[in-house]
């Protein structure tokens, strides 16, 4: 699941940094709980192995490698709090000294997007620094739904960039070729030619949110 995360605009790259330093010593802690969880297995194993023999000695031998198999898979499966955090961009054209340069914009401003399997356990680990909960107030961490996510997910595939797209005019009607507005044209309020940009409009947040994209028009026919 993708969760979102407000933060102040412009402060989206610092607060992804001060986020993964926090998730990165919640991951260590939670490992060494698990060492510890293991090696007491191990221990106990070993002293009930010593005490019985013959065939209850291999009963407990097969026992403590079940239960320390799944110590193993559930510290596997409880250590990784997120798999991506991200501010997603966009490419855009802008013209300097009559050249069109390729740069790079904020897609959802104010915005940080944390890709995760369990949000209950990404909040509480992000609730843990003052800070962050100061900032995060009571209903800072929401998840998207999943046309939301589908819809982020043209925007900018499995990177964090969502490319310039180009496309024709025939007649009034706006047809992509390229990039990820490909086959979204009903969701472009209005263009702009000369500044190589589309208003797109799409459900997300909970609500209508408008977004500018890099849209390049190379004829009208």
């Amino acid at each position: 699941m993708w969760c979102v995360m407000q933060t102040f605009t412009g402060q989206e790259e610092a607060t992804i940094k001060l986020c993964r330093e926090l998730i990165g010593r919640a991951e260590v802690e939670a490992s060494d709980v698990a060492a510890d969880t293991i090696g007491r297995a191990e221990a106990e194993a070993s002293d009930d192995a010593a005490d019985i023999m013959d065939t209850a000695e291999m009963e407990v031998s097969y026992a403590a490698a079940d239960t320390m198999g799944t110590t193993e898979a559930e510290v596997g499966r409880g250590t990784a709090i997120y798999e991506r955090m991200i501010c997603p961009k966009k490419a855009m054209l802008k013209k300097y000294r009559g050249e069109w340069k390729k740069v790079d914009g904020i897609l959802f401003p104010g915005y940080v997007f944390i890709k995760c399997e369990d949000g209950e356990r990404l909040k509480a680990a992000l609730y843990q620094v003052p800070k962050l909960t100061k900032l995060l107030g009571a209903d800072g961490i929401g998840r998207l739904t999943d046309e939301e996510e589908i819809w982020l997910g043209k925007l900018i595939g499995l990177g964090d960039t969502a490319e310039v797209s180009v496309g024709f005019i025939e007649g009034d009607k706006l047809i992509v070729t390229e990039g990820p507005l490909v086959g979204q044209e009903a969701f472009v309020k209005r263009i702009d030619r000369h500044k190589r940009i589309a208003v797109v409009e799409a459900e997300m947040f909970g609500r209508m949110t408008e977004m500018t994209l890099g849209l390049e028009v190379v004829r009208k026919v």
